[in-house]
């Protein structure tokens, strides 16, 4: 990479800063700084300009150990994200396998239903032909009952002619 050397105003004086960071980049750091020593000169009355910078670099190191925390708790919580979503997937797939199989046995489950549904057919054919069969000797028994009847009636009627 190469080196990029560009000039930069902090806190009033010119300086030349080198650097295989981009033009861009190396603004952003001197107007960060610069930022900073004008915030930390307005908090101070007076003083020497290297007791000036020496504050700025305690506040820039500051700032640089609480974006070092907060990236330490964002890696946690994405590491913590990751494991839920882990065990997310894991609950995703358990959940098809117990709706397959629920599936699965909703499908037995049919297909038994259909089989009792058929078998009831049968059951009741049967019953109705029972009732046909019942409803027949009932006619048959009566029947016999008017022929025994009509032989007493004619076994009556005979004695009365005589």
């Amino acid at each position: 990479m190469e080196n990029n050397k560009v000039n930069v105003k902090i806190y009033g004086q010119e300086y030349t800063i080198a650097g295989e960071k981009s033009r861009e980049q190396i603004i952003k750091v001197a107007d960060y700084v610069d930022c900073k020593m004008t915030e930390v000169s307005k908090k101070l009355s007076g003083g020497p300009v290297v007791s000036l910078a020496v504050l700025s670099a305690v506040n820039i190191a500051d700032d640089y150990f609480e974006e070092i925390l907060k990236h330490s708790e964002l890696e946690n919580e994405i590491g913590r994200l990751r494991r839920d979503a882990h065990h997310f997937e894991q609950l995703w797939e358990e959940t098809k396998k117990s709706f397959s199989h629920f599936k699965e046995e909703l499908n037995q489950a049919t297909e038994k239903n259909q089989e009792l549904k058929r078998l009831l057919g049968e059951k009741t054919r049967q019953a109705e032909s029972l009732q046909n069969e019942d409803k027949y000797k009932e006619l048959e028994s009566n029947y016999f009952d008017l022929q025994m009847e009509n032989i007493r009636l004619k076994g009556e009627l005979e004695k009365g002619k005589r």
